[in-house]
């Protein structure tokens, strides 16, 4: 069974929300545990940054690769249809679920309890 358009650009959506979520955010939780300390990323943080990104993106080919084809990505989803790969007509629903997903997945969150 194949999913419809909105259902695959929806996937596309959260799978690039939690992509903006995950990635930066290894930086943003690298640098918040690193505290004062020069410099503020060494090789070791890099590798774990590289891990989250790299855990993130097996994540995501897991759960939401056979709904989407988990593209999360508009370079990528402008490759596949360049390359012969993918229909030209479904790139502007991917392309606007992952502009859609990317700005939730960056929006900041409340930081604690606002009194």
């Amino acid at each position: 069974m194949e999913h419809s358009i909105p259902q695959r650009a929806i996937t596309e959506a959260l799978g690039t929300a939690l992509l903006v979520l995950v990635g930066p955010g290894s930086v943003v939780a690298t640098l918040v545990l690193s505290g004062d300390k020069t410099p503020a990323i060494a090789g070791a943080d890099l590798l774990g940054i590289s891990f989250a990104f790299g855990l993130v993106i097996t994540a995501l080919v897991c759960a939401i690769g056979k709904v989407s084809g988990c593209h999360v990505n508009p370079a990528v989803t402008f490759a596949l249809p360049a390359t012969k790969r993918f229909p030209w007509r479904e790139v502007p629903a991917y392309v606007v679920g992952q502009l859609v997903g990317a700005v939730v997945g960056a929006s900041p969150r409340p930081s604690g309890p606002r009194c």
